[in-house]
């Protein structure tokens, strides 16, 4: 009988990359967004790890140092990542930049709003995470305004007849918001 390969292989050995930077690598979990990014850079090099908040337009460092690997722990919105391969000197040697809603696998499954016979509304949204605390916040288009907020997984709403309004269902974890999901509806 032959012997099996036995031992790791490092698949970079099969690539003639030398001194660049390779594609993403993202893993959700259900409390951060994991990215990492093949370096195949041979030299002296560091990892500067930066994200920009568009809605804010402001940029946060996340670390600096060998890691390949960054976690991403934000609400959920509208995020650039960027990593720079810096020489000894901290001069930008290569730059890549990747968009992202920094959402992470705790997500809002479902989600219900239903007209009852009362005239009411159930309004409710159901995570895959049990853990989650629920948010249900009601906009008046008439008025332009958010008038309400039930800090609940579900409740319910007497709507003005004719009347449009939006329904924002949000999840919140580990201090920020997960995930959401709006709809419109008439009353």
């Amino acid at each position: 009988m032959g012997a099996g390969f036995q031992g790791y292989i490092y698949l970079g050995d099969f690539s003639n990359k030398t001194n660049t930077l390779g594609d993403w690598v993202t893993e959700k979990t259900w409390s951060t967004l994991n990215i990492g990014i093949w370096d195949y850079y041979t030299t002296a090099h560091t990892l500067r790890w930066q994200y920009y908040d568009l809605d804010k337009k402001e940029w946060h460092e996340l670390q600096r140092g060998a890691s390949n690997w960054t976690s991403l722990a934000v609400p959920k919105g509208n995020y650039w990542v960027k990593v720079d391969v810096l020489d000894q000197n901290n001069n930008v040697i290569e730059s890549k930049t990747m968009g992202t809603d920094g959402a992470t696998k705790s997500v809002i499954d479902a989600v219900n709003v239903t007209r009852e016979s009362n005239g009411d509304y159930l309004l409710g949204a159901i995570s895959n995470n049990p853990y989650m605390s629920y948010v249900a916040k009601l906009y008046n288009y008439q008025t332009g305004q958010w008038f309400t907020q039930f800090n609940s997984q579900w409740a319910r709403f007497r709507a003005q007849k004719g009347v449009k309004y939006r329904v924002q269902f949000e999840i919140y974890g580990w201090n920020r918001c997960l995930d959401f999901k709006g709809y419109d509806f008439i009353g």
